[in-house]
């Protein structure tokens, strides 16, 4: 991967990678699961780790919570 990137002018950082590497990794695990099953498989996977929606799928499956967003 680091030497793709290399070979088409990316200059590889250490620091840099170190930072990124779980989200890289992540990507790219959901890039193989829609390549082997669908599109719908990178979104669940690249969303494992969003604590937006992580958080977003916890109000939506609490009513109380939904509605008190609502306003109702």
């Amino acid at each position: 991967f680091i030497k793709k990137a290399e070979e088409s002018g990316v200059k590889y950082n250490e620091q840099q990678f170190a930072i990124s590497k779980s989200e890289v990794l992540n990507i790219m695990k959901a890039l193989v699961a829609s390549n082997i099953w669908q599109i719908n498989e990178y979104f669940r996977i690249l969303n494992e780790n969003d604590v937006v929606i992580q958080k977003a799928m916890q109000i939506v499956s609490d009513k109380v919570a939904y509605n008190k967003i609502l306003g109702y």
